[in-house]
């Protein structure tokens, strides 16, 4: 798309500031939005999930048995037994 008006340097420095201005202008409104989620942030409690919180909780405990030592003995044999049946 080709144009036969012809652009001077003076075309292109206005539009350089053109565009610095709306940059400035949107790197601005970002700040001020990062600054009002900030104090939103502090403002509105604990900074961290409350699942956050249950994991910690989930790490510091001591893991529980799930299986007594009777049913773990029968799933290893059960193991040892279908992995015998498997190989050639």
């Amino acid at each position: 798309m080709a144009s036969s008006i012809p652009v001077t340097e003076a075309d292109i420095a206005r539009r350089r500031e053109y565009m610095r201005s709306q940059r400035d202008k949107l790197v601005a409104l970002k700040k001020r939005e990062r600054e009002k989620q900030v104090t939103d942030n502090s403002a509105g409690g604990p900074s961290r999930p409350k699942s956050a919180k249950a994991a910690q909780i989930a790490l510091k405990a001591p893991p529980k048995a799930t299986a007594n030592e009777k049913s773990l003995a029968a799933r290893k044999a059960l193991a040892n037994r279908l992995k015998q049946e498997l190989q050639p």
